[in-house]
């Protein structure tokens, strides 16, 4: 069981490494990373 504090962490590295890479025109990309870590947390 993962700690919210991590999820939190965890998807904050998500935003800023979508941001480096194509920036806040990849929503998509983003949601993608996000599901991977929510999905694992609550499974």
């Amino acid at each position: 069981m993962l700690l919210p504090g991590f999820v939190f962490v965890a998807s904050s590295l998500i935003v800023l490494l979508t941001i480096a890479a194509g920036g806040p025109s990849e929503p998509q990309a983003l949601a993608v990373g996000l599901r991977r870590i929510v999905v694992p947390a609550h499974g």
